[in-house]
């Protein structure tokens, strides 16, 4: 007599409760009704696991193998170069480009391309998923790389992409224009990482893009064409700050309620003059500081600048700060400050940085 089925209430409780991929590997050769569920865990999000350039291969031909059933189970995934450029890359590349073209219902796509190129773009054109959140990552040696023009064909595909990053620079002009004024081009987009020289692609009034994350150095102000004052959240370095043409164009960021500032050699003695706080940001509400601290700086960054940044700008609800004395310190912590009450005094707690940066769930 075969064993009486588990009630689905427990069923359910067994797999809520098993998070580690050896258990879910485990669970998903029990039975029928514990595998489907184990693996639809186990191949949501598989490139967020440590895949060595061996389980990466292995993992394509699972794909590739199974079309119908595990291909479509996949919804992020995080592609990586392993190997230099050679016979068995190219494999690899088109090994990626076949099991791609198989996840229907993949949203977020991240390709790191840090040491060789792991696919081409060419074999992203005619992939059938509708992405939420793409990242596309490239160096080449100690200069950052034009970026692929088929990128912006890519793009064109991905109507629903929301949140975009970008490694590159240099595009074309006339490809700047005519991109930027069409319509029917990332048209959802809310959250935008890129380097000065793209950004005049985006930034247009029809896109409804919120959340800047600005990188690398500018040599130019952005076109005044360029729409800025519908940003709410902008994140960026000191050393951008320090850039006579980046200050032209934050001062046309009039809707920021948000500001995440990492801070290159920090000091006390020079912290606040660093931010540039303005009075044309109105609706500031919450300032990020973050860094390292300069090893001849005068004095540690600490509550004596919060202050300061407070009486500058009124308008901040709170101010989180994490400082690093040692690039091998991690910033996991943060402490948050509050307004001066009556007596002069600022309230503190301390909290992890995935709640200082909750607000990135948003998007």
């Amino acid at each position: 007599m075969s064993p009486p089925p588990l009630a689905l209430e427990i069923h359910y409780q067994i797999m809520g409760h098993i998070t580690q991929h050896t258990d879910l590997s485990a669970l998903s050769l029990c039975c029928r009704s514990f595998r489907d569920e184990a693996q639809r865990k186990l191949f949501r999000d598989p490139g967020n696991t440590d895949l060595t350039f061996v389980r990466q291969g292995k993992f394509f031909e699972v794909i590739i193998a199974s079309p119908g059933r595990l291909a479509p189970m996949v919804k992020s995934y995080n592609l990586k170069t392993f190997v230099m450029d050679g016979p068995r890359a190219e494999q690899r590349r088109n090994a990626a480009a076949a099991a791609l073209r198989l996840m229907c219902n993949l949203t977020t796509l991240s390709i790191d391309d840090r040491q060789s190129r792991c696919i081409y773009m060419t074999a992203l054109l005619d992939c059938p998923f509708e992405l939420h959140t793409l990242a596309v990552v490239r160096t080449g040696g100690r200069y950052t790389p034009n970026v692929d023009l088929l990128l912006f064909d890519f793009l064109r595909k991905q109507p629903s992409l929301r949140i975009l990053t970008i490694s590159g620079e240099k595009a074309d002009p006339v490809i700047t224009q005519s991109l930027r004024d069409d319509p029917t081009w990332c048209p959802n987009l809310v959250s935008l990482t890129v380097e000065a020289s793209l950004m005049d692609i985006f930034l247009a009034k029809h896109r409804p893009i919120q959340h800047l994350d600005w990188y690398g150095p500018t040599s130019k102000e952005l076109g005044q064409s360029s729409h800025l004052s519908s940003l709410k959240y902008l994140s960026c370095s000191s050393y951008l700050m320090a850039n006579v043409s980046f200050l032209q164009t934050f001062q046309r960021m009039t809707s920021l309620i948000l500001l995440d500032v990492y801070i290159h050699d920090a000091d006390g003695e020079a912290l606040v003059e660093q931010l540039y706080l303005h009075k044309n940001i109105p609706q500031l509400r919450y300032l990020i500081l973050s860094g390292l601290v300069d090893i001849f700086a005068t004095r540690e960054p600490g509550p004596e600048d919060v202050r300061a940044a407070f009486e500058l700008c009124p308008t901040l609800v709170y101010i989180d700060m994490s400082m690093a004395t040692s690039v091998y310190d991690d910033l996991d912590t943060f402490d948050r400050f509050y307004p001066p009450d009556a007596r002069g005094e600022m309230a503190k707690i301390v909290l992890r940085k995935d709640d200082v940066y909750a607000w990135k769930k948003a998007f």
